[in-house]
């Protein structure tokens, strides 16, 4: 009876320590699942407050985005504006060139169909010039502003004296800038500006010209002809050939074509010969004009 007592007793302790093994190993799974979940809802927290932040950025990057695109459209919208209004400019000086052009052809044409020159001869003859010295007389044309006059070297060569004088009649005191006698070329000055001419860019045979000058004393006289030649050589010297009479007097004066821009100045004429004078070529005329007026320049 005793000993049955006994194993029951053992049997009640050893199922209560099962039941509250069981018990305690429920407890601590309970407790494990509250940390993963707590842990876990704190993982999605996280993840939620990232997503967060980072829509707030997203925002950002659109409104700067947004900004951005405003800006560029703003820019475009001003480029546009400004070559409309460049285009407009634009167009209107080219149907301004153009209506100058077109006017410039039917005076140039209506000239050359009555073969008139008179208006150009008008205007150019105002920078014609006689160059009176005490060795003798040539002509002369104002080539710059402030008076600046080339003739010949010959014209002046040896003289002690000399004046010019202007189509308005009047007498001028002149001076000497510089000369160059393997050019035959001397450049003058008076104190007085006067309209000048300006140098062709190109010059054709047939072309038609006007010799300016005062052949023998006989005050601005114009003859008419035509190129021969070009491009003559002598004396190292280019010069172009022409059927305008070239006398005494007309030595410095300008040869001009039908535009009034000086393509020569008339030189020298082969002796006994008529219809054969020559002018020395444009190019070299302003090149000799430039060095003799940098050496002036340079002196003072």
């Amino acid at each position: 009876m005793h000993s049955l007592t006994t194993s029951w007793i053992i049997l009640v302790i050893l199922f209560g320590g099962l039941i509250g093994s069981g018990i305690y190993v429920v407890m601590d799974l309970r407790a494990d699942d509250r940390m993963l979940a707590e842990s876990t809802q704190k993982g999605f927290d996280q993840i939620a407050q990232r997503i967060t932040n980072l829509d707030v950025s997203l925002e950002n990057v659109d409104t700067r985005l947004q900004s951005i695109s405003k800006r560029v459209d703003e820019v475009e919208q001003n480029s546009q504006q400004g070559i409309t209004s460049l285009s407009g400019q634009l167009q209107l000086q080219k149907e301004e060139s153009d209506k100058k052009i077109s006017l410039l052809e039917d005076s140039i044409i209506r000239n050359v169909k009555s073969g008139d020159l008179s208006v150009m001869i008008d205007r150019a003859i105002k920078s014609v010039v006689s160059v009176n010295t005490d060795v003798g007389l040539g002509s002369g044309v104002f080539v710059r502003p402030q008076g600046i006059i080339v003739t010949n070297e010959h014209v002046v060569r040896g003289a002690t004296q000399g004046a010019i004088r202007t189509i308005d009649g009047r007498v001028h005191h002149v001076s000497i800038i510089g000369t160059n006698a393997a050019k035959d070329i001397a450049v003058l000055k008076i104190n007085a500006d006067y309209p000048s001419l300006s140098f062709t860019r190109s010059v054709k045979v047939g072309e038609r010209v006007v010799g300016m000058g005062n052949p023998g004393g006989l005050s601005f006289t114009v003859t008419e002809g035509i190129i021969s030649a070009v491009d003559r050589v002598q004396n190292g010297n280019t010069f172009i050939q022409t059927d305008v009479p070239i006398n005494p007097g007309n030595s410095g004066g300008p040869l001009v074509n039908s535009n009034g821009e000086i393509v020569g100045i008339n030189t020298l004429k082969i002796k006994d010969f008529e219809g054969v004078g020559f002018a020395l070529d444009y190019r070299e005329v302003q090149e000799t004009i430039e060095g003799i007026m940098q050496a002036y320049e340079a002196k003072q």
